[in-house]
This record gives C-alpha cells, sequence and structure tokens, in this order.
C-alpha cells in the first residue's frame, strides 16, 4: 500500500493536503468521490473535509509507503508544481 499527498481545493488557493493510504490514486478516487456522506474524516487526524466544498482534488507527488498518515500542514497561498493530475468532482 502506497501514500498519497492528496490535495482538496475549495475556491481560490484555498486547499487542505493529507496523506491518504491507499492502493492507486484510481482507487483512492473512486472512494472519495462515490460517497454517499457529506464529511471525509481523516483517521489518525483530526481532520474533516465537507466534500460539497470541493472544487478539485488533484494527487501530488507520492511519498513513501513507511510515510506516516498525518495531516500535511501547507502555506494555503502557495502553489504546488508538483501536481500530476487535477480532478473536478463529480456531481
Amino acid at each position: 500500500m502506497k501514500t498519497f499527498k492528496v490535495r482538496f481545493y475549495f475556491d481560490n488557493d484555498n486547499y487542505k493536503t493529507l496523506k491518504i493510504k491507499g492502493e492507486s490514486q484510481q482507487e483512492l478516487l473512486d472512494q472519495i468521490t462515490n460517497r454517499d456522506e457529506q464529511w471525509l474524516i481523516h483517521e489518525g487526524s483530526t481532520s474533516a473535509i465537507n466534500l460539497y466544498l470541493v472544487t478539485k482534488i488533484a494527487f501530488l507527488e507520492e511519498t513513501s509507503e513507511e510515510s506516516s498518515g498525518s495531516e500535511e500542514k501547507e502555506d494555503n497561498n502557495k502553489k504546488s508544481k508538483k501536481e500530476k493530475k487535477g480532478f473536478t468532482k463529480k456531481a
């Protein structure tokens, strides 16, 4: 199982980045977007994301398998040039 940096965009440059374990980017994207629940609660952290407010989901550079699942703290005003893919949330 790999650990992926997943960035959830809300509006403008407002975003939250979490490290989430999964088999692949597609598997994680399917788990996130095919939910009936409004809130995505990240295990092992105090973060919860309101999926109704998310406008885009992006995967950043993959991290090693030994990385912790803890929350990534970043400056919300900086844009990452390491984004590989961006996805728009399903309606």
